[in-house]
């Protein structure tokens, strides 16, 4: 071979490994007064009891899967972690960090009923970032407890059908659309026409539908919900619920005073209540179980600079037109 062509390989993969090793993140274990549980060799995996972190990051969608290599959530690695942080032995507790203004009906089911079934083994917090509204809500009121700040934008508790509708434009510009269909609502919500009264009563009943799952699954989550956890709880009524899951948005201190949420607090408090939530007097060590590390992470952060402009032309219910959609936006 080449002596230049050996050099030039030598020289490509070198800047590589100083890319991954400068921008790779170091691991997130945090160690706080742990006592007994310290742990001074903090970048060494050593077996030790913790707290598993899962994140939760903007519209909740199954689609999201197909990039999921650049993508900083996917429903199924979220579902992966989440199965691999309740195996595991020296997880204790899981704290769900949820930013999400919500994303498609079923995706959030998925996750709210992995979550259902993890609580049963070991306690679940979620702390609620700037935003956790609409899906989001539908995920944290599987929980055993739910923290958020009073600046929180939480509640929009409810289903929408979305659709764009261009016929006058289609019109004057000269665009038409020849369909041929087996049955009258099979081109249901096509943007070149008006929408008929059938088709109008179809998609509300598809919502209705919809919203009452919603709200069966806060009702079987939070309001029905049998602990004997420490840590403070607030209970909320079924008649607080119907009131106010009307689609509206409300900010942490109004969904505490209405137990929607049971503190008011960080991420640091999440931790706190956790760690007393497995029995535990010393502060437990947060572990990330679903964060994009190294050459993956160097990659989204290009996507997301150069690309998500372009995909974000339209609004999510409306790249989702055909889905019942628990999302405030």
């Amino acid at each position: 071979m080449d002596k230049k062509y050996l050099a030039l390989g030598i020289l490509i993969v070198c800047t590589i490994s100083l890319f991954v090793g400068l921008f790779s993140p170091k691991k997130q274990t945090e160690y706080l007064n742990l006592k007994s549980e310290t742990n001074l060799l903090q970048n060494i995996d050593i077996p030790t009891n913790k707290i598993a972190l899962l994140n939760i990051e903007g519209a909740i969608s199954a689609d999201m899967e197909v990039n999921s290599w650049t993508n900083s959530f996917s429903v199924n690695n979220f579902l992966a972690s989440l199965e691999k942080a309740n195996k595991d032995n020296t997880v204790k507790a899981i704290i769900i960090r949820i930013n999400s203004p919500g994303g498609t009906v079923a995706a959030s089911q998925d996750i709210y009923d992995a979550l259902m079934r993890t609580r049963k083994h070991k306690p679940i917090v979620v702390s609620m970032a700037d935003v956790a509204a609409s899906g989001g809500y539908y995920i944290a009121s599987a929980a055993d407890r739910i923290v958020a700040q009073k600046g929180t934008m939480t509640g929009s508790i409810g289903v929408i059908f979305n659709f764009l509708e261009a016929k006058e434009l289609a019109d004057k510009i000269g665009i038409s659309s020849n369909v041929i269909k087996s049955g009258s609502f099979k081109d249901s919500g096509s943007m070149y026409r008006k929408m008929t009264a059938g088709e109008e009563d179809l998609f509300r009943n598809s919502v209705m539908q919809a919203y009452e799952q919603f709200i069966t699954a806060i009702e079987d989550g939070r309001i029905k919900r049998k602990d004997v956890y420490l840590g403070e709880r607030r209970n909320l009524t079924i008649e607080i619920l119907k009131k106010y899951a009307d689609g509206r948005v409300f900010l942490g201190e109004e969904a505490y005073q209405l137990g929607f949420i049971d503190m008011l607090g960080s991420q640091y408090d999440a931790q706190l209540l956790a760690s007393a939530m497995a029995g535990y007097k010393t502060i437990l060590p947060i572990v990330p179980y679903n964060k994009i590390n190294g050459l993956a992470s160097i990659l989204m952060n290009f996507e997301n600079k150069f690309f998500s402009p372009l995909k974000n032309l339209l609004p999510f219910s409306y790249k989702h037109s055909s889905q019942p959609l628990a999302i405030w936006e």
